[in-house]
């Protein structure tokens, strides 16, 4: 049985150089071409203190002026970094704070444009990629695909599209077959057990079991989240090694904080950093210091990074308004701007400003001070460790065995 070899290092706050790899690997990041449902809001503005309150009751006016629930689900964000801002994000992470040379996955949601966008800019650092979404069951699980070969990506990513519209499970073996056929190919399950608002835990775990049974032959490796809280994260080391399958790193960036979980390797190209995965086995990943932030904070400040303005930006974007779009009574979909003959609907503005103001001192502070008290209670991610899970009887893989 191959021996998995996977290793975390914690990086301390301030430049750090690896003077051991070449490269460092930046996967999963989304940009403007990412489509993000703003569905979740129900199930966690309980979370946020002060919005709560404020939330509760502007909902409530809500629903006695229109006579109905504002469904969030008719809504959806994108990300506020075009995909050559996303790109040299992360790059200059890499080479300034580690010291190494650049390697970036762009992953937007069932999308290649702006990863096809960078390559064609001249980006030669960069990969094309996409996060798949795979509808499985009651569930829908994210597949980072990386690396199609240029000259089939179009074509690769039109059959994983049209499966996502149209799933049929016994088409699913031959779409997955095709992609693990081509060895550069990367295929990562991203974040496996995040909070799915529509099933129930249970569910998800059932659904995540009988994925892997039938189809974990042609996983190559599961994701550990830079933007998944640290408990969530050990269930993925579990699994892994029930599974004898690697780990790689994930950022899941959506603002303007840069990935905080990244791959290092000394490979000589994204093919061959490829090959240290799926053939050897071999992950090594940079935790960097943001990740010891608490979660709760991590996941408002992508919320502030979508509802600032950025005045400077000529693309009709610079409005956090025209980056936030709704389905509108007539069944069109347009940025909130379009949507209300004089402005903002007052309940919508009234609950953007309080969660704006939550960036501001005193709010801050109170902020992290509450969510660290949380993490503390959660679990919170050591400043330095060299993990190898212990194994979990929960998952089976029908041709790998468990660890």
């Amino acid at each position: 049985m191959k021996r998995w070899q996977r290793s975390l290092h914690f990086l301390p706050t301030g430049n750090t150089t690896f003077r051991n790899f070449r490269r460092g690997i930046s996967l999963h990041g989304h940009t403007e071409l990412s489509r993000e449902s703003l569905g979740f809001i129900n199930h966690h503005l309980d979370t946020v203190p002060v919005v709560a309150h404020i939330a509760r009751h502007a909902l409530a006016r809500y629903r006695r002026e229109h006579g109905e629930e504002l469904d969030f689900n008719r809504a959806y964000w994108t990300a506020p970094l075009s995909p050559s801002e996303a790109h040299k994000l992360e790059r200059q992470q890499i080479e300034n704070v580690l010291g190494l040379e650049a390697i970036v996955s762009l992953t937007d949601h069932d999308n290649i444009n702006g990863a096809m966008e960078c390559q064609g800019n001249g980006d030669r650092e960069s990969v094309v990629s996409l996060e798949w979404t795979l509808p499985y069951g009651p569930a829908s699980f994210h597949l980072g695909v990386h690396n199609l070969p240029p000259a089939r990506a179009c074509e690769l990513s039109a059959r994983m599209l049209a499966y996502t519209a149209s799933p049929d499970e016994s088409k699913l073996p031959e779409l997955l077959a095709a992609l693990d056929r081509i060895p550069a190919v990367l295929v990562v399950l991203n974040h496996p057990f995040w909070k799915m608002a529509a099933i129930g835990h249970h569910t998800l775990r059932e659904m995540l079991r009988s994925f892997m049974r039938s189809h974990g032959r042609y996983i190559h490796a599961l994701e550990v989240s830079g933007l998944r809280p640290w408990p969530e994260n050990q269930l993925v080391f579990k699994m892994a090694a029930a599974l004898s399958i690697p780990i790689v790193s994930g950022g899941d960036r959506h603002g303007w904080e840069a990935n905080t979980m990244l791959n290092l390797t000394s490979a000589g190209s994204f093919s061959e950093f490829v090959a240290e995965i799926r053939q050897d086995g071999r992950s090594e990943i940079a935790v960097m210091p943001n990740y010891q932030q608490p979660f709760g904070l991590r996941m408002m400040q992508v919320v502030w990074d979508v509802l600032r303005d950025y005045p400077g930006r000529t693309d009709g974007r610079a409005y956090w308004a025209e980056r936030v779009f709704f389905e509108c009574d007539d069944g069109v979909v347009r940025p909130l701007t379009q949507c209300f003959k004089n402005g903002l609907a007052r309940e919508l503005r009234l609950l953007i400003g309080a969660m704006r103001q939550l960036e501001r001192q005193p709010w801050y502070s109170l902020l992290h001070a509450a969510w660290r008290l949380q993490a503390g209670k959660d679990g919170l991610p050591p400043r330095a460790e060299s993990r190898k899970p212990a194994a979990s009887p929960a998952f089976s893989n029908g041709e790998r065995s468990v660890a």
